[in-house]
């Protein structure tokens, strides 16, 4: 009986020898898995880490590109503003010349009236 008893623990210790061993390589395997999927998780983070910087640089060279247009549409104000002032400096300049000549010719013509008067 003894004998049975013996057959039977060994027979139960293999049995729960092989379920630990099956087991283990589930969790072995599983664990790999967990392995490859931690190791992809720190490439993408890697891959988001080194594109971050990029898109850094590429926000700091826009920021700068339109820092450099908004002083190229101020310095284009200016230019419009002078070109828009030139006509209206040039009609006063020639509605001075106008009246200039208008006033002289009326100053010229009493002056020729009055010449004309005394002398005969």
């Amino acid at each position: 009986m003894e004998q049975n008893n013996y057959t039977a623990l060994k027979q139960s210790l293999e049995h729960h020898e092989k379920q630990c061993e099956h087991k283990y390589d589930v969790l072995k395997k599983e664990n790999d898995r967990n392995v490859d999927s931690i190791k992809e998780i720190y490439k993408r983070l890697s891959d988001v880490e080194k594109n971050q910087g990029v898109t850094n640089v590429n926000y700091t060279n826009i920021v700068d590109m339109f820092k450099k247009l908004e002083a190229k549409i101020e310095k284009i104000e200016k230019t419009i503003d002078e070109i828009k002032e030139k006509p209206a400096k040039r009609w006063e300049g020639l509605s001075g010349t106008i009246i200039a000549v208008i006033v002289t010719g009326i100053i010229t013509f009493i002056l020729g009236q009055l010449l004309h008067n005394v002398g005969g």
